[in-house]
């Protein structure tokens, strides 16, 4: 979460109270259900005009095994492990049929011999193919469909030019008339004949019905029905017959919802009703955003779970970026998987996917992104997630302020829930409401009392603001010194003979006294103050000449005594003091990784402007005493509070005196045996790699080879007798763009890895084999993070932090990365314990989840949109990536990719960011935060902008 500064300190107060109000979170699976698995993973094998099988007519029986090879290979690569083939379509069969020809897609053969030993059957070598990848096969029947173009079929043994009397055209197509016995006798052989012949899982009868309300006026509608429900029952017997196991099904284009939709004269619930079937496939060509093919789904679930049945969703891949006949097309290549995940969450048992061509030959990787979709993701025991409920409240109430409170702004953000079918007023205006009911309106506040009264129904709340000018109140008065006031906040170093200030807050009116190693100082009030408020005291000093003068002496702490209304009171600082000797070298030591703060900044005055991230151990000498900040021989400052100050005689001059080389599939790393740990300054180009180390040479034995580098045309290092520093410049290979480097410190090692680009893998089902990657979810623990516009009746930043993580660990696994998430359960982490696991693991990528939030003076009603953070130039591919496919997945607002300071921004080792993925005090926002589409969603652009990341920068190299 991001917050205005000037703001943290009312929100802190807001967060901490929060925090208290939370109940203890406790550990379970979260609401995700992503993947399909165990599940009917079905791929649709079209072969009427030669759309998926064969690719021609007339192939050869070994051209013929190879393309069914292909398509079981294909299959089992990418997850699916159920094969619809379309055995009978247009009058002729796709297998060795005593009852239709051989299908003109598969021969021109005029004849075929009555004892053709030597004839192939697709059906049966497809079925034993796929049997041995555990893939089941169900085979297709279109009984009456003949022509799909409107002409009759070119083979004149085929079994509608035989029999044409009983073909009739209706909206530009030729079909088998379903009241003659002929047809009945036709379609209920075959099944009966691919039941009995064949060890197919089913039978699927596709378009099962009339094609018009005018086809056969001759007949009745009631008629039709029975007709069709005669036939069914006599195909349902017959198979049952055949084989009791062999599953019946029908598929079908009828539309519960949406548009008047024409069933064709069936009655599926008294065919349900009565068991003549046993699944069902309803092709719901409908797009998942739009909230239609969710409603659909749920209708077909209905009817499913009533009548006993399976039902499996037909998805038309074929329909992704390509308008058909209905004009009705998906302009998202990740279409699928969302209707996959709404068919996880509504409890359907499976899928088909229309048809294998359309997915093996997709330019935007379909196959890949459902082969995910697919996949078991084997967790392992060390993932503990948290049980969120996600469920906004949908009950009136003010969330936001809790209770009457008092503040210098000049509005204030009311946030709430509701109920979303009644209105809600505010002093009588109705007030707008988020789609789940979730509600907030800026209003203006005058000086004093201001009242708000609100009201749903029957229900009212008033909301009392005060408001105060801060200049006129009186600050509020003291009777001790405030602890943290005193000087030295942290160790700080004096310099023998420099004078120095000493300073503390405590009640004007007070006398102070400052004693530290025998003398003490008196202080004096630095402005007139009425008694007893805070007011600052301050005094010159120097350190006497006895302190020895090449050594940095601990002195220790400062006591501070405080006589004030007769009463004496003792204080102690915080830091201590060290005496830097007159010939004395100053230097500090990094001790600690806070933040933010414990870069090396240009000035001290802008944090903004890092020109390094420091490494724990690193030294280098102090030049200037700056407030809080030490400036160092390197240009840089540093706060106090990250260093120590070294102590004794005092020389960390570093010298190198051999450099030695070594690579493995991870990179190379470049081994400087050295006597120190120099600060070090690195500068990152598109080509090349600079790092400079302060006090630092190379003995003139010292060199570096780059002859086995496969990174590197050349390295070398340059000394600045002026500066004492030596600066190391790498250049890349053919103007390779460097993927990340690191600069560590180890046993008296100074080493300089450099990453080799992770590169795609050749697995397509699995393109992030070998890649790993360490997402962080943050805050967490006694640390909410944000408070939502529910408060504390809804979910909060840190649990949507840790559901978010989690879902792209999910998706990032089943796609074949090595994923590791930094928390394992709900704790706060530290800085370190966050970024410690990605060098550890030497990890490819790193991303830190977040949520927005903004001050309650801020009109946050259309605070939306995602912002991606980085800190080293080379992660800013990496965020343009992933800040795309996240805005493109989740139609967010684009806010933009932005430099920052986040800690957990500054690694060079790998790219690192700070994803801020919508607005939490945003009603319609925080909505969909909530909403388990939405979080898949956002994995869905984290993974795609992954893939996107490493194509690029192989792309470029």
């Amino acid at each position: 979460m991001k917050i205005n500064f000037k703001h943290a300190f009312i929100i802190a107060a807001v967060f901490i109270l929060a925090a208290a109000m939370l109940p203890a979170t406790v550990l379970a699976v979260p609401p995700l259900k992503y993947s399909t698995a165990g599940k009917v993973n079905g791929i649709y094998v079209a072969t009427g005009h030669n759309a998926d099988f064969p690719s021609a007519t007339n192939l050869s029986k070994t051209q013929l095994k190879q393309e069914l090879d292909r398509i079981v290979d294909f299959s089992a690569q990418y997850g699916f492990n159920h094969i619809f083939f379309e055995a009978v379509t247009d009058g002729g069969a796709l297998y060795n049929s005593k009852v239709y020809e051989d299908s003109e897609y598969l021969t021109t053969k005029k004849k075929r011999f009555l004892f053709d030993w030597n004839r192939f059957d697709p059906l049966d070598y497809l079925i034993k193919q796929a049997a041995k990848k555990n893939i089941k096969v169900t085979a297709v029947v279109n009984p009456f469909l003949i022509s799909g173009i409107g002409e009759m079929p070119s083979n004149p043994n085929n079994i509608a030019v035989k029999n044409s009397e009983y073909v009739v055209s209706a909206n530009g197509k030729l079909y088998l008339k379903p009241s003659e016995q002929f047809t009945q006798k036709l379609v209920a052989s075959a099944t009966e004949e691919l039941a009995k012949k064949y060890d197919v899982y089913g039978i699927l009868l596709k378009d099962f019905a009339y094609p018009t309300q005018d086809f056969e006026i001759e007949t009745t509608n009631e008629q039709k029905t029975q007709l069709l429900t005669n036939l069914i029952g006599n195909i349902n017997s017959k198979v049952k017959k055949a084989r009791s196991k062999v599953t019946l099904g029908i598929m079908t284009d009828e539309a519960f919802i949406g548009k008047e939709s024409f069933n064709g004269y069936t009655d599926k619930e008294t065919w349900a009703r009565n068991k003549l079937f046993d699944f069902i496939v309803p092709n719901i060509n409908l797009k998942a955003d739009s909230g239609a093919y969710e409603k659909e789904l749920v209708k077909w679930k209905e009817f499913a779970q009533k009548n006993d049945i399976d039902f499996y969703t037909g998805n038309a891949a074929n329909r992704i970026f390509t308008p058909v006949a209905d004009n009705n097309y998906f302009d998202s290549a990740l279409e699928l998987n969302l209707q996959l995940f709404l068919n996880n969450q509504n409890g359907a048992n499976g899928c088909v996917i229309r048809n294998y061509n359309s997915i093996k030959d997709n330019f935007f990787d379909v196959a890949s992104s459902l082969s995910a979709v697919f996949s078991t993701v084997n967790i392992g025991l060390e993932q503990a997630y948290l049980k969120v409920n996600l469920d906004i409240p949908q009950e009136f109430n003010i969330t936001r302020p809790a209770e009457k409170i008092n503040t210098t702004y000049k509005a204030y953000y009311i946030m709430g829930t509701s109920n979303p079918s009644l209105p809600i007023t505010m002093n009588e205006n109705k007030i707008d409401q988020a789609p789940k009911g979730t509600f907030g309106i800026l209003v203006n506040l005058k000086l004093g009392e201001n009242t708000f009264y609100f009201k749903q129904g029957d229900k009212t709340q008033t909301v009392t603001i005060s408001r105060y000018d801060p200049n006129s109140v009186m600050p509020a008065k003291i009777s001790e010194i405030r602890q943290n006031s005193m000087f030295p906040q942290y160790d700080e170093g004096v310099q023998v003979g420099k004078e120095f200030t000493l300073f503390c807050t405590a009640p004007s009116g007070a006398s102070v006294t400052a004693q530290a190693n025998g003398q003490t100082v008196q202080l004096s009030q630095t402005a007139t103050a009425s008694v007893g408020v805070p007011a600052v005291f301050t005094a010159k000093a120097k350190l006497a000449d006895s302190y020895p003068a090449d050594e940095t002496t601990r002195i220790g702490i400062i006591t501070y005594t405080m006589n004030y209304n007769g009463k004496s009171t003792t204080y102690t600082s915080n830091g201590e003091l060290l005496a830097v000797g007159k010939n004395s070298k100053f230097a500090i030591e990094i001790s600690d990784m806070r933040g933010d703060t414990s870069s090396v900044n240009i000035a001290y005055e802008f944090r903004d402007k890092m020109i390094v991230s420091v490494e724990k151990g690193a030294t280098d000498y102090v030049v200037e005493n700056s407030g809080d900040y030490y400036k160092l021989s390197c240009g840089g400052y540093i706060h106090k509070e990250d260093v120590k100050v070294l102590e004794g005689k005092v020389n960390i001059d570093t010298t190198v005196n051999d450099i030695s080389f070594t690579s493995d599939d991870i990179g190379e790393t470049f081994t400087m045996s050295a006597n120190g740990k120099p600060y070090y300054v690195s500068e990152y180009g598109e080509n090349s790699l600079s790092v400079t180390f302060y006090n630092t040479s190379l003995d003139s034995g010292a060199a570096f080879d780059s002859s086995q580098s496969k990174l590197f045309s050349s390295v070398k290092a340059e000394y600045d007798s002026t500066k004492k520093c030596t600066t190391v410049t790498f250049t890349t290979k053919d103007k390779k763009r460097l993927w990340s480097y690191n600069v560590e410190f180890n046993q008296g090692s100074i080493l300089i890895r450099a990453k080799n680009t992770p590169k795609l893998s050749t697995n397509p089902a699995k393109p992030l084999e070998g890649i790993t990657i360490v997402l962080d979810a943050g805050h967490g623990g006694n640390d909410p993070g944000a408070l939502g516009v529910a408060g504390h009746t809804g979910p909060t930043e840190s649990q949507l932090n840790y559901l978010n993580a989690y879902a792209s660990y999910l998706r990032l696994k089943a796609l074949g990365a090595n994923v590791y998430m930094t928390q394992t359960k709900d704790e706060r982490l530290s800085y370190e314990q966050r970024m410690d696991m990605a060098r550890d693991l030497r990890a490819d990528l790193y991303l830190s989840f977040h949520l927005n939030s903004t001050a309650e003076s801020t009109d946050s009603t259309n605070a939306k949109g995602i912002e991606v953070y980085y800190n080293q130039e080379l992660a800013v591919p990496f965020g343009n990536a992933i800040f795309n496919e996240l805005c493109k997945a989740t139609s967010r607002k684009e806010r933009g990719v932005r430099k920052s300071t986040f800690r957990v921004t500054q690694m060079t080792h790998t790219p690192s960011l700070l994803c801020e993925l919508g607005y939490m005090v945003s009603p319609e926002e925080y909505e969909q935060l909530c909403d388990p589409y939405y979080i898949y969603k956002s994995a869905l652009g984290i993974s795609n902008g992954i893939i996107k990341a490493v194509r690029e920068a192989n792309s470029s190299i």
